[in-house]
């Protein structure tokens, strides 16, 4: 602790080669304000970023346009008291391109 997990969730929505996905990463530490800090620095890191992702080893091919990514909810902060710990969750959009037309 402190650490950061997150899952897919409500599935992927595809409209001809652009695909949204919506994550939700779960901060969790032992201190409320801990916990804050890294939902802050969650949120700075993927709100309005854009550019190209990769996935498996690098190269050309194994990369995708990363169109958006939003904050689109912020859970403020939720006690754990059987974990003895503190979640902040965010949720992000992703929207990408598939590269295929």
């Amino acid at each position: 602790m402190p650490c950061i997990n997150y899952y897919g969730v409500g599935g992927t929505t595809q409209v001809a080669d652009i695909v949204s996905s919506r994550f939700s990463i779960n901060c969790r530490a032992a201190d409320p304000g801990i916990a804050r800090d890294l939902a802050r620095s969650i949120a700075a890191l993927f709100g309005g970023s854009q550019g190209n992702g990769i996935y498996g080893t690098t190269g050309a091919s194994n990369t995708f346009g990363l169109a958006r990514c939003s904050v689109i909810a912020d859970g403020g902060l939720i006690p754990e008291p059987t974990e003895g710990a503190y979640n902040a969750p965010i949720d992000i959009l992703v929207v990408h391109s598939t590269g295929e037309t």
